[in-house]
């Protein structure tokens, strides 16, 4: 018998952590479950990246890459997130993919690597030290 996760329910005014595990290989970074709810996701991955691979994630809370790199792995990996917050030095890795995003906030020094994907961002950007990337708005 296998058992495996299969959804996380993030809840209102909660923050759920994701850390990339340093002992573990690089499929043990990758969050395949579906995240739903209204409560945000952090990302910690130190000096590695964490990943979201499930296209049915369907959360609405705010997205805080808060140490190291974000990759997404599927199209709309980030749900519906409210707002992607990039603290300094941080990276989000759209990898090819689309994504829609109420709203961007990024640091002076984070990246936002679209990667031959579309970003779409509903409001307000706040961009800094961006580099050959290709973001579409959407009004």
């Amino acid at each position: 018998m296998n058992y495996g996760l299969k959804a996380l329910d993030l809840h209102t005014g909660q923050t759920l952590t994701l850390a990339e595990d340093t002992d573990a290989n690089a499929a043990a970074a990758d969050m395949s479950a579906m995240i739903i709810g209204t409560g945000n996701l952090a990302i910690d991955a130190g000096t590695g990246a964490v990943s979201l691979s499930n296209s049915a994630n369907d959360y609405s809370g705010e997205t805080n890459v808060n140490v190291g790199t974000l990759r997404s792995e599927s199209d709309n990996a980030l749900g519906r997130t409210s707002q992607l917050n990039l603290a300094d030095t941080t990276t989000f890795d759209l990898n090819g993919k689309t994504q829609t995003i109420v709203a961007l906030n990024s640091a002076a020094s984070s990246t936002l690597n679209i990667n031959g994907g579309t970003l779409n961002v509903l409001s307000w950007v706040t961009p800094t030290n961006w580099v050959n990337t290709r973001v579409a708005m959407v009004r």
